[in-house]
């Protein structure tokens, strides 16, 4: 699955536009797009959101009741990442179905569910930080990772995330790559841009 972000760049135009084109429809902030998008799951999909009990995670789904359930406590950046995952699993299925299909993921049954599931984190992010106003934003505050999250209302691991896959074709910004490590050295995380030796 690592590879296969990897020979996409860590970018899929349709699935980053379609992020895009629903925020833009959207119209609101951060602090507004949970509630939106909590609308929009039930209007188009009839599916509830609920809060879900503590200790529990952070998003549940049981397609059978079409109902949701969203982890207590969670920030308006973090409600909108899961209902937009969410969303997008429904919404986007034959897209995702489509990039996941083929080689070499059609093989492995479990790769290709945690491939969508990466393509739907990937949507989540797209939406919260969509693509031109992102790029615009970034190259006006020169990369500045804790300027950018200020402005859009989101955390530092997460600006990280999307400064790692702007490579759109013809707006491209700076291709960066992205790791995430404990404090014993164990590497959690990462993806990337452009070429980088671990």
């Amino acid at each position: 699955v690592r590879d296969f972000f990897f020979e996409h760049r860590n970018y899929f135009d349709e699935v980053d536009r379609r992020a895009e084109a629903l925020a833009s429809e959207a119209g609101v902030g951060t602090d507004l797009l949970a509630p939106w998008l909590v609308r929009r799951l039930q209007a188009r999909h009839g599916v509830q959101v609920e809060q879900a009990q503590e200790g529990e995670d952070k998003r549940a789904y049981d397609p059978a009741r079409r109902l949701l359930r969203l982890a207590p406590g969670l920030a308006a950046a973090q409600q909108v990442f899961q209902l937009a995952t969410q969303l997008a699993l429904i919404e986007l299925a034959p897209l995702l179905d489509a990039l996941t299909e083929a080689p070499p993921l059609r093989e492995d049954a479990a790769s290709r569910r945690l491939a969508r599931i990466g393509l739907a984190n990937y949507f989540a992010w797209a939406l919260l930080l969509p693509y031109a106003p992102f790029l615009a934003a970034a190259e006006r505050l020169r990369y500045d990772i804790d300027l950018l999250g200020q402005q859009f209302g989101v955390g530092f691991e997460t600006v990280c995330h999307r400064l790692s896959t702007l490579q759109r074709p013809g707006a491209p910004g700076v291709p960066f790559f992205f790791v995430r490590v404990d404090r014993a050295g164990n590497i959690s995380k990462r993806q990337s841009a452009t070429h980088f030796h671990f």
